[in-house]
């Protein structure tokens, strides 16, 4: 089953891979200076399918893309909520036609990887 979320904050979107290989958005995510995702790698310049590629070949399961410019990793989300889809507004730097979350708010999306967990707490609908 797939599903759309976006957070606020500290940005970050959500996307699942679908059997087809596009990637998946999951939302938009609350961040923090302690990281929902707690692994960043460098994808120059930032896109959807870049960040969620880099993300599903090192094993994780979820990609987020924050403040336009950077692409972080792992395989639980939402430890500080979700936010509206609206409250990620920020383009990415390698496809203005893709949003990459905001500040403090992560875009995320599933990349195929099969562990995923949700956390539960502080989700806004």
């Amino acid at each position: 089953m797939r599903k759309e979320e976006c957070n606020y904050g500290y940005l970050t979107r959500a996307f699942f891979v679908s059997a087809l290989g596009a990637p998946r958005f999951l939302g938009c995510y609350q961040d923090s200076e302690s990281r929902d995702l707690p692994t960043a790698v460098q994808v120059r310049p930032l896109t959807v399918e870049g960040c969620v590629s880099k993300c599903g070949e090192s094993g994780f399961s979820i990609a987020g893309l924050q403040s336009s410019t950077q692409c972080f990793c792992g395989t639980t989300y939402s430890k500080y909520g979700r936010l509206l889809n609206d409250q990620c507004t920020m383009r990415c730097t390698g496809n203005y036609q893709e949003i990459c979350g905001g500040v403090m708010m992560n875009s995320l999306y599933y990349t195929g990887q099969l562990a995923v967990s949700q956390n539960f707490s502080q989700t806004h609908s």
